[in-house]
């Protein structure tokens, strides 16, 4: 229920629309106040609070739907990268938990000097052939092709001769 506003007595003809109703009552206090409190009010306040509800349900099952998709995309992706390049890669799952173990690891100790141990780098191996190519390892090519004058365009109609 909304602020009552007082209003001038020859201002009777205003209405107030329900929402939830979809009806207009008289806008004064007990006419609203008889209509929000009866049955039929109510049950359409109710109904409006449960298809909120499965609204946000079905919003949550298509969220859940997109996702599985996007994995489903992204192990496909992946699979046809490894056999493009030639190298093994790992399940999204595993991803994940690598991506996980590498963003918890834990806070560098420090020697009996102060200074902070540089943690152990481990050796790349790569399983990639080499004569495959690698994303930043391109080589640019520069081929110059000559047109005559006629497929040359330019736009004008007069012809240059």
């Amino acid at each position: 229920m909304s602020a009552y506003q007082k209003k001038a007595p020859w201002d009777r003809n205003n209405k107030y629309w329900c929402d939830y109703c979809r009806i207009y009552v008289h806008d004064n206090r007990s006419s609203r106040s008889q209509h929000e409190s009866g049955t039929k009010h109510k049950e359409n306040v109710q109904k409006f609070l449960r298809k909120i509800g499965k609204d946000a349900e079905a919003k949550v099952q298509a969220e859940k739907q997109l996702n599985a998709q996007l994995a489903k995309i992204e192990a496909a992706a992946a699979q046809s990268y490894s056999k493009d390049t030639g190298t093994t890669v790992l399940e999204p799952a595993a991803v994940a938990k690598q991506a996980a173990s590498k963003s918890a690891k834990p806070a560098q100790k420090a020697d009996q000097t102060g200074q902070p141990n540089e943690p152990a780098s481990e050796p790349k191996q790569s399983n990639r052939p080499a004569n495959i190519g690698v994303i930043g390892e391109w080589e640019v090519v520069e081929e110059i092709v000559d047109l005559p004058k006629s497929d040359r365009g330019g736009g004008n109609a007069i012809d240059e001769n």
